[in-house]
């Protein structure tokens, strides 16, 4: 007798009064009688279905054959369902096991296409996701898509879904123009499909928003993100206020790229208060939220307040999850920056460091968050005097962007800018020149035209133009400088400080006295 019949006999045993349960079955001894364990199974079993998942769902208790004998939809069912509950809990490898016997057991109740394996396919594809495995993700994907073109004449939901998932899959891949493409063929057939305020056009906006913003494309990204959120507002359900904090979250995220700083505090904000509302204890959203509000306050010009936030939210992150975890990098990253604006540059060196090494572990070759990484750490290495070390590593971190993103992006022209400091720093003042313009250009094309990264990129070629002693141009490019950044913050803030002083230099240089002592009353 196979385990399959062992458990459809013990199922007919509890089941044979009246059709339905009216006792607890002795677990123990069932269990030590048919499965070989000792565990006790506590709940009264109501349907064949519940059965299954009540008594099948841990296979770490199981022998192999249980599964490999089975042939009954509702056993695969239990699978599906407990890998869903084992997602929730960020159980990543226990579900992608459950995902997978579950799929054996359809391929041989159903043979060839079917719908059934086009979900569980899809369910494979989106847990290998979430375990860095995304060219295994895509495989996965790519043969849900056929097998759904071959099942139904005409898109459905499904084909939009697996667009989407192929989507995440080359993003990961750092193929972000080909995942762009599939995110927006998936929100075209979502939105012909579903008339007004539907979940699956909030989700695909959300989808495209995340791939818009890491392009670099920041209001195209901020468009799609309030559009799912006033989708979200309109079907108010329990499920839509959770999303509601992440669609505030990733509104701050494009605001403040796009340097509406108070807005971005806000909405951040906004998020923050509502996750410490749904959650009681330790909780990555939360982790996520301090981060955000404390890379504004630092933005602000309130670093150590703002390091505050990000120290917390890393302590946070660390006691949820043990090892390698994507957010535990980009944390560390974050706090380095701000050490090294501190003038710690030892410590954002440590912490910079630690940002690399788990992002080369978690990430599939050439990624963008190694890049910015790498161009980060190339900006404190200078500070720390190892020029030529910040330069390869710097110019390496610009490749890879470039190779990635192709067209003009923000992590490029940062990193650009970082490389004619560093240039200027090894006395090669043309070329750090070069550097700088192609920098400024670049964020022009970006961003408008009073942007703060316009003020910062025309700060760094001051300072290049003062190294290669054209000091009428430099005090003509600090000014420009100023006059933007002022629009965002009072002349003697602490963002201006750094400026405010090189144009000072500039104009005792120029010797024009009087106006360097007039700008020097507003440094604190």
């Amino acid at each position: 007798m196979n385990y399959l019949q062992k458990f459809s006999r013990v199922f007919k045993t509890i089941t044979s009064r009246e059709g339905r349960i009216k006792s607890l079955f002795d677990k123990k001894n069932l269990a030590r009688i048919y499965f070989g364990s000792e565990e006790v199974l506590s709940k009264t079993i109501t349907s064949k279905k519940l059965f299954y998942q009540t008594v099948n769902y841990n296979f770490g208790s199981l022998p192999k054959e249980a599964y490999e004998t089975a042939n009954d939809p509702a056993f695969a069912d239990s699978l599906i369902k407990e890998g869903h509950s084992l997602i929730n809990q960020k159980k990543f490898k226990e579900a992608l096991e459950h995902y997978s016997k579950a799929l054996e057991i359809r391929r041989r109740i159903y043979q060839g296409n079917h719908e059934e394996i086009e979900l569980n396919l899809y369910h494979l594809g989106d847990v290998l996701v979430f375990l860095n495995k995304p060219q295994e993700a895509l495989v996965r994907f790519q043969e849900a898509l056929e097998m759904n073109k071959n099942l139904f004449k005409e898109a459905n939901t499904h084909t939009a879904m697996h667009l989407d998932g192929i989507g995440r899959a080359l993003w990961a891949l750092a193929r972000p123009q080909e995942a762009i493409s599939l995110h927006r063929q998936a929100l075209e057939i979502t939105k012909k499909l579903h008339k007004g305020n539907h979940v699956a056009i909030e989700e695909s906006l959300y989808n495209m928003g995340n791939i818009l913003l890491n392009l670099g494309k920041s209001q195209e990204a901020l468009d799609h993100f309030k559009e799912a959120l006033e989708i979200n507002k309109a079907l108010d359900t329990q499920e839509c206020i959770g999303n509601r904090a992440i669609y505030f979250n990733n509104i701050g995220a494009a605001l403040t790229i796009l340097g509406r700083l108070q807005e971005a505090l806000d909405y951040h904000q906004q998020a923050l208060s509502l996750r410490q509302k749904l959650y009681k204890n330790d909780n990555e959203n939360i982790a996520q939220s301090l981060a955000n509000v404390g890379i504004i306050l630092h933005r602000f010009g309130r670093s150590e307040e703002g390091l505050s936030y990000l120290l917390q939210a890393l302590e946070m992150q660390k006691r949820i999850i043990q090892g390698d975890d994507i957010m535990i990098a980009q944390l560390s990253g974050h706090i380095g920056v701000i050490f090294g604006s501190l003038g710690k540059y030892q410590v954002a060196h440590d912490y910079l460091k630690q940002d690399l090494e788990m992002k080369q572990r978690l990430h599939y070759g050439d990624h963008p968050e190694i890049a910015v990484t790498l161009a980060d750490l190339g900006s404190v290495l200078r500070y720390l005097g190892k020029f030529e070390e910040a330069y390869d590593l710097t110019k390496k971190s610009i490749d890879i962007q470039k190779k990635v993103f192709q067209d003009d992006h923000i992590y490029i022209a940062n990193a650009l800018g970082s490389l004619s400091a560093i240039t200027l720093c090894l006395e090669r003042c043309e070329e750090a020149l070069d550097y700088a313009k192609q920098s400024h250009e670049m964020n022009l094309r970006i961003y408008d035209k009073d942007h703060l990264e316009i003020a910062r990129s025309l700060s760094i070629t001051g300072h290049v133009l003062i190294g290669l002693d054209k000091f009428s141009e430099a005090k003509d490019t600090f000014k420009k400088a100023l006059e933007i950044s002022t629009k965002y913050f009072p002349l003697d803030h602490i963002a201006n400080k750094h400026t405010l002083e090189s144009l000072i230099y500039t104009l005792e240089k120029l010797g024009e006295i009087v106006e360097a002592e007039e700008c020097r009353k507003y440094l604190k």
